[in-house]
């Protein structure tokens, strides 16, 4: 092997191990980063707010919009029975201004009251909003409340990624709904989730005369 040929290959060696460092390194560094993140993100007491706006965003994205989307329409058909016989099912027709959401939030983060939010949930009826276009009809629980310029629709739903908060306290903090602080963090939590839901609704453009209200269960 002459002279140039081996230099050649040495230098292309040093290339590719240089490629590496260059693309390795950051990534260890990115690493030790998020390392030192996470330690911060478990020592921090308001973390447990940032999770509940993160929840907040995301039961947004999963179900309010999807009713405000379906809401862009003026009039939306519901089956008030889905689950009775073809034959016998009931679909009913409501302008959008005669609808409301109600979402149903515990006021305190602690067993009792999430099941008392399932509780209030289970009082109202299981319907589907048709949609129709090969989309599945979107479940609802509801109500009908009778005005003395129509029927209203409201609907009913429980924020159920708010409940992901306790686990978060539990695995990350440490923590039980017997200690003194679980009390104040998951009131700070709560209070963080509720205005974060306000906040997206108010930025979501969507929204309409449609009402909505975030229902505390205590």
């Amino acid at each position: 092997m002459n002279a140039e040929i081996e230099a050649s290959i040495i230098t292309g060696v040093c290339s590719i191990a240089a490629a590496l460092l260059t693309v390795a390194y950051p990534l260890y560094r990115k690493n030790l980063s998020l390392q030192g993140h996470l330690a911060r993100f478990r020592e921090n007491q308001d973390a447990a707010s940032l999770v509940a706006c993160g929840l907040a965003v995301a039961y947004y994205a999963n179900f309010v919009s999807t009713i405000f989307e379906i809401l862009k329409n003026n009039e939306i058909l519901v089956c008030l029975n889905p689950n009775a016989p073809k034959d016998e099912r009931k679909v009913e027709r409501f302008n959008k201004q005669k609808v409301r959401v109600f979402c149903l939030v515990p006021a305190k983060l602690v067993n009792e009251r999430i099941v008392d939010c399932e509780n209030e949930l289970a009082k109202y009826e299981k319907g589907a909003i048709i949609r129709g276009e090969r989309l599945r009809d979107f479940t609802i629980n509801y109500s009908i409340a009778s005005r003395g310029d129509g029927r209203e629709l409201l609907i009913y739903d429980v924020a159920r990624p708010v409940f992901a908060i306790r686990d978060y306290l539990r695995e990350f903090r440490n923590l039980r709904e017997s200690d003194a602080e679980w009390l104040s963090v998951s009131d700070r939590a709560i209070s963080s989730f509720t205005k974060s839901l306000e906040r997206t609704r108010e930025n979501s453009g969507v929204i309409g005369n449609t009402q909505f209200t975030i229902l505390p269960i205590r």
